[in-house]
């Protein structure tokens, strides 16, 4: 499980990353520098979560699920800015819905296994 939402989400990543160095210069440094910092935090939550024991994992995966949002925010942002065609808009954000479904999957098996040891 965790294998294949880190790879998703690291294609992700490679579809978004080069979009961002399009991006006017006065955003490339502020708007876009922070969708790529939120990127590679989720990217490196989820890598801690496959190795966390299942109690930091289910908080380390939460805080995922937070970033998530926040980029959902701002590549809206983005958007209504002209900065991201309403397609890209679209596709960027129909993937981090299909990562957000498999990360509260994840948490849920986590919990459920946390139970069963109890």
């Amino acid at each position: 499980m965790a294998a294949k939402i880190v790879e998703q989400w690291f294609n992700i990543m490679v579809w978004t990353i080069p979009k961002l160095g399009k991006f006017p210069r006065d955003q490339r440094f502020l708007l876009a520098d922070k969708v790529q910092t939120l990127m590679c935090d989720v990217l490196e939550d989820l890598l801690y979560s496959s190795y966390a024991s299942k109690e930091n994992a289910v908080k380390k995966l939460k805080e995922c699920n937070l970033k998530l949002e926040k980029l959902r925010y701002y590549i809206r942002l983005c958007k209504e800015l002209k900065y991201v065609s309403v397609k890209g808009y679209h596709y960027f954000v129909k993937r981090i819905n299909e990562v957000g479904q498999m990360i509260g999957g994840w948490i849920k098996y986590k919990a459920e296994s946390k139970k069963a040891e109890s």
